[in-house]
């Protein structure tokens, strides 16, 4: 995901408290088949390194060990409302923060 320089957050400390208090996140991979996600509860740990657990009957794990995923939490969000805008509008709007986790995982 592209971030302007003006929203990048470079600091461990703050990336880290935000996932301590966001630890639902989505695991992105991609094997032969195709793309798959599964939301997960993660464990944040000192060293940066993150844990979750999956379901065994998940079929998204099998194809995991030392391939490369991504893993995005889902931060503070807002619904907001149509009646807010001026015109009418055909979704519904909400405001996010996902800050993303790249890295090699291993079972």
């Amino acid at each position: 995901m592209y971030i302007p320089k003006a929203f990048e957050v470079t600091e461990k400390e703050k990336l880290y408290n935000f996932i301590k208090n966001n630890s639902f996140g989505i695991l992105f991979s991609q094997d032969d088949i195709g793309p798959m996600a599964t939301h997960l509860p993660f464990l944040l740990h000192e060293s940066g390194q993150l844990s979750t657990h999956m379901a065994k009957a998940n079929p998204h794990w099998k194809s995991l060990n030392g391939k490369e995923v991504l893993v995005v939490f889902q931060g503070p969000h807002a619904y907001i409302s149509p009646t807010w805008y001026h015109e009418e509008i055909r979704f519904r709007p909400r405001i996010m923060l996902p800050p993303m986790y790249m890295g090699q995982l291993k079972l």
